[in-house]
């Protein structure tokens, strides 16, 4: 169930190097919301993996990075 969904922090290679990426809880609970059925935060990231590479690469190119280098993902920035 998605309410058990937690954080998650992967890495994403991108050619500025490697991004330490944080996907939200909230995030996460937007990607399951397309009704197909339980997934786990893995799951979602492996099923939605370049559009929170593409979200995650743009936020660091806009300097939206915190101080050290992470990159959260938020259910905001998942609203392309």
């Amino acid at each position: 169930m998605s309410d058990q969904l937690k954080d998650e922090t992967i890495t994403v290679d991108t050619i500025f190097g490697t991004l330490r990426v944080v996907v939200t809880r909230e995030a996460l609970n937007a990607l399951c919301g397309d009704g197909s059925g339980r997934r786990d935060g893995r799951e979602l990231i492996s099923t939605n993996y370049d559009t929170i590479a593409q979200v995650a690469t743009m936020k660091f190119e806009a300097d939206e990075a915190e101080d050290n280098g992470t990159v959260r993902v938020s259910e905001g920035d998942l609203e392309l």
